[in-house]
């Protein structure tokens, strides 16, 4: 077989084990095409996977099915994963004003930094002080999402706490003596 699947081997050997495992059958010349229905129903119904969750296993199954066991798959009348539709938390702007001035300094000047600059959490974490430019009020981001570097906004809001950041930072790293 030289054609190349996103499925990898050990994926296939593995999704096959969950299978027969859920069966229960020792052999797999006792596989039949009914028990995919059932198997996708499962995931469904019993385990709640969501709908890709279940595309994905769908996929795996019909190729081994086709291309390793050799058993043609016709329609299969699994019941589908449904969509779980969730709301986003968002806090309102007075909610906000009443969690920031709680937080110690140092949260709430990365939290003000991911709002204010949009800024994710690694992003956050991996900003040195030569990526500050406080007199452009910009910030440049290295590696971020994508492995890509950009530069964004350095928001007012966050310029005396990201100063004393600094400050303390090359405090720190003076030479003690």
């Amino acid at each position: 077989m030289n054609k190349q699947y996103s499925w990898g081997e050990h994926a296939l050997s593995r999704l096959h084990r969950f299978f027969l495992r859920f069966h229960q059958l020792p052999q797999r010349g006792d596989i039949r095409a009914e028990h995919v229905e059932i198997y996708l129903s499962h995931l469904a119904v019993d385990k709640h996977v969501w709908p890709n969750t279940q595309n994905q296993a769908f996929s795996a199954l019909l190729f081994l099915f086709r291309n390793v066991l050799s058993i043609p798959l016709e329609s299969i009348d699994a019941q589908r994963a449904k969509e779980q539709r969730r709301l986003s938390v968002v806090l309102a702007q007075g909610e906000v004003n009443t969690i920031l001035p709680l937080m110690a300094q140092t949260y709430r000047t990365m939290i003000e930094l991911a709002w204010g600059s949009g800024l994710r959490t690694m992003e956050i974490m991996r900003l040195r002080v030569k990526d500050v430019a406080l007199e452009k009020r910009s910030l440049m981001v290295r590696q971020g999402k994508g492995g890509k570097d950009r530069m964004t906004v350095l928001p007012e809001v966050s310029v005396r706490a990201v100063q004393a950041c600094i400050r303390q930072c090359l405090a720190y790293h003076q030479p003690r003596g």
